[in-house]
């Protein structure tokens, strides 16, 4: 059998087991390789082949320079391909190289995956075509498993917004899901604008009152206005974690029963 590669190259066939025991096949159409303008970008683009048998194919199997159409699900006839950058799996066998043909030099594809891609296209369409109720009812599990997962992570976060209290949020760290973006300047000062926000709420004495508390929560909203505005850091996940953040103070300061609090003030 040849010898694995890690990075394949252009024609590279690799063949891999589908779920039910059967065989299909992948080719390399295109490879990428780092270079001093765009270094670390080692990636090759992969078409699924057109092809599923019982035993490991041959290099001669026609099949194997034939592209998989998806038209399973959403997919409109389009072409089984993906940029690829990680090693290939142990469990792809390359079984030889197939020069690609003339007119797949210009195919162009802006789907990036990994290499979990090519098996499951490979089944999925074949079951789309000869077991389609097979598919509903895994689309149905998948679907009631995704929504169970929904509710038991609102019901978690639900219980733990009922408890939390100004105190616990002196000790609290926010936004502990930032590493590498945004910088560690900007996440320093978002911890800030929360800690100094919980401080002001909390007063270390007499409770604020009514609209004492929204004033300091429109002030904390207002600040992360004129950071953003200096700085541009919140796209969307920066927003859907401010806003979740946000929500917890308004739940230990008592105005929790406001929805979307912080929608009436900022900016982003």
């Amino acid at each position: 059998m040849p010898k694995k590669k890690q990075f394949p190259e252009q024609g590279d066939v690799l063949a891999f087991l589908l779920e039910d025991g059967r065989y299909s096949a992948c080719r390399v159409i295109h490879t990428r390789k780092s270079s001093l303008h765009d270094p670390g970008c080692n990636c090759v683009l992969v078409a699924c082949c057109g092809w599923i048998g019982n035993v490991m194919p041959g290099i001669a199997e026609p099949g194997l320079r034939e592209i998989l159409k998806l038209n399973h699900h959403r997919y409109a006839n389009e072409p089984a391909l993906a940029w690829v950058s990680d090693p290939v799996p142990k469990n792809f066998i390359y079984i030889g190289n197939v020069a690609p043909l003339q007119n797949e030099a210009e195919i162009r594809c802006t789907c990036v995956s990994d290499w979990r891609y090519f098996p499951l296209q490979s089944f999925t369409q074949w079951e789309w075509e000869n077991d389609i109720e097979s598919v509903r009812r895994k689309d149905a599990e998948r679907e009631e498993a995704w929504q169970k997962a929904i509710q038991e992570r609102q019901a978690q976060r639900d219980a733990f917004l009922a408890k939390i209290t100004l105190a616990d949020l002196l000790e609290y760290t926010f936004f502990a899901k930032w590493r590498r973006y945004p910088s560690k300047k900007l996440i320093s000062a978002s911890r800030e604008i929360m800690h100094s926000t919980v401080e002001k709420l909390h007063n270390h004495g007499e409770p604020l009152q009514g609209i004492s508390k929204v004033r300091v929560m429109k002030s904390c909203i207002d600040r992360f206005n004129e950071l953003d505005a200096k700085h541009g850091f919140i796209e969307t996940t920066e927003r859907e974690d401010i806003c979740a953040e946000f929500e917890v103070i308004a739940h230990a300061c008592g105005l929790g029963h406001y929805e979307n609090l912080a929608d009436h003030w900022r900016d982003w």
